[in-house]
């Protein structure tokens, strides 16, 4: 079941999903957005950025009425720190890199896939591969949690955020 859906689909979430971001640290962020909805690689995803000395959080909420166990999701995450779980599980990265300023890219993905983001692109670098499938990882509701930042420390040439698409349970 297709939590964010495809392009061709009319909402971007599924039913019963449901989407939040906050700023964490710094509420005057130099520049605030709130989640956006976009589409890419003719999925739709979510996507939120935030700068200045800041962090940034999107939480994927759904009630699971259909008792699914496991998630397949891609991910892109900016920032000097990363955190992605699901119910509190902390899930691993599949890959990081690093921009000429020294930002941190890690990605979230199918096995092999790379980024090669531009400077400061990472949180907007859509990654076209296939979803890694995490079993067993759901248990009652889903929560999924993704923490990045802060985006200025120890300078402020980039920023902090993140990407979500093909976000799958079953």
């Amino acid at each position: 079941m297709a939590l964010i859906n495809p392009a061709v689909m009319p909402a971007t979430m599924g039913a019963g999903a449901a989407f939040a971001g906050a700023t964490i640290v710094d509420p005057s962020s130099s520049c605030v957005s709130p989640p956006a909805e976009v589409v890419q690689n003719a999925w739709r995803g979510l996507y939120f950025y935030q700068c200045g000395m800041s962090s940034a959080r999107l939480t994927i909420t759904w009630p699971n009425p259909v008792g699914a166990t496991d998630v397949m999701f891609i991910a892109t995450i900016e920032g000097q720190s990363q955190l992605l779980s699901v119910n509190g599980t902390q899930i691993a990265a599949s890959g990081s890199t690093v921009d000429v300023n020294s930002a941190l890219c890690a990605f979230w993905n199918g096995d092999g896939a790379t980024a090669s983001p531009t400077t400061n692109g990472c949180a907007s670098t859509y990654l076209d591969a296939p979803a890694l499938r995490r079993p067993g990882v759901i248990s009652g509701a889903f929560t999924l949690d993704i923490t990045s930042g802060p985006s200025c420390s120890p300078n402020c040439n980039y920023g902090t955020g993140m990407n979500l698409q093909k976000l799958f349970v079953r």
